[in-house]
Parts: structure tokens; C-alpha cells; sequence
């Protein structure tokens, strides 16, 4: 199979360049988990989005086109735009992480399945 550099398509890199510097700014300042929510928090706030939770307790109701988020405990976060059709009748989701910082010694080979179960037992502790 013949691929082709990515690098051709683009005939100005100016909007790339600028995507990477937002990227690079983002893991720098976001090291960990809640930090990285933190972050996707105030991002989202700034295009819109509101939090459900404070939806719930105002009793609002959401209509087509809302944009809300769920905050679990600083660690996880999801992204709603409510949709015209009814839920029945589906939905896109798209999933994401922000990642886990996973140090182990470099010269332990983990080997087999019942390894990695111990392995992963012990870094999610």
C-alpha cells in the first residue's frame, strides 16, 4: 500500500502551527487528571456549554441545540448538544481520557494477562 505524506494536503501550515502551540500549551499546564478536567472545564464554559448540574437545580428544562457538560469528581467529564430527535431514536458518542501517567521499571517485561491485572490492581490503588 502506497501512502502519501500528510504534509502535502496542507498549502498554508499557519492553522496547524497555531493548533500545536494550543496542544503543547495545554499538556504542559495539565498534568494530571484534574487538572486536564479543570482545564476542559473552562474550555467548554467559553463555547457555550453548561454545567447539568446546575440545570438540575435551577429545575431548567434542556432543549435542541443546549450544550451541557457532567463533572464526576474532577476526574472524569462528559459533553452533551442536546439533539432534535428523541433519545429512542439514538445517539453519537464520542469518548475520550485524559490519560493516566504510568511509571513502572522499564526493565520488568509484564508477560501475561494475570501480570497486567496485578499490574493495573496496583496503579489504580
Amino acid at each position: 500500500m502506497k501512502t502519501e505524506n500528510a504534509w502535502k494536503k496542507y498549502t498554508d501550515t499557519t492553522e496547524v502551527f497555531q493548533f500545536n502551540e494550543k496542544y503543547k500549551a495545554f499538556i504542559s499546564n495539565c498534568k494530571t487528571e484534574r487538572e486536564c478536567i479543570s482545564e476542559m472545564i473552562s474550555q467548554a464554559k467559553a463555547a457555550g456549554y453548561r454545567n447539568l448540574d446546575d440545570i438540575i437545580a435551577n429545575k431548567e428544562t434542556l432543549q435542541a441545540g443546549d450544550k451541557v457538560y457532567a463533572n464526576n469528581m474532577d476526574k472524569t467529564l462528559a459533553m452533551y448538544i442536546i439533539g432534535e430527535e428523541p433519545m429512542e431514536k439514538g445517539m453519537r458518542i464520542l469518548g475520550a481520557h485524559a490519560g493516566l501517567n504510568v511509571r513502572f521499571n522499564e526493565e520488568k517485561q509484564i508477560t501475561s494477562d494475570n501480570e497486567i491485572q496485578k499490574w493495573a490492581k496496583q496503579i489504580v490503588k
